[in-house]
């Protein structure tokens, strides 16, 4: 009988200068940069999560691939082709009523189906 292992999980690195050149490129008001910058100082201070905190122990996070989960992508000229296949295919069905999906905060595809616009619902990102 073989053992099931997992391995420690390594959150994706980010730094100070990261957080400053995300809010530079989109040429961001200060107090938002001041607010992405609390949020790091608080991502960066917390340790990962573990299994056998009762909030995540029935939360697998070791299958994410931090690799590609944490790169930053050009939201400006990226488009719905931008995330993975695999992240869409449960989101796309025969029977959506609307789909917002959003790269880097803007928004690269935004669909309604005319019966539920027809019933008077306003499908917005916030």
């Amino acid at each position: 009988m073989a053992l099931r292992t997992r391995t420690k999980t390594q959150a994706p690195v980010l730094t100070h200068a990261d957080v400053e050149a995300l809010s530079a490129a989109k040429n961001e008001p200060e107090w938002l940069v001041q607010a992405r910058l609390t949020a790091w100082e608080l991502y960066s201070a917390m340790p990962m999560p573990s299994l056998q905190d009762e909030d995540w122990r029935r939360t697998d996070y070791t299958s994410i691939r931090w690799d590609s989960a944490s790169a930053i992508v050009n939201g400006s000229s990226a488009g719905l082709e931008s995330i993975p296949a695999e992240n869409r295919a449960p989101l796309i069905g025969d029977a959506q009523g609307g789909l917002i999906c959003a790269v880097d905060g803007r928004i690269v595809e935004s669909t309604l189906s005319d019966e539920i616009r027809r019933q008077g619902v306003i499908f917005t990102d916030l």
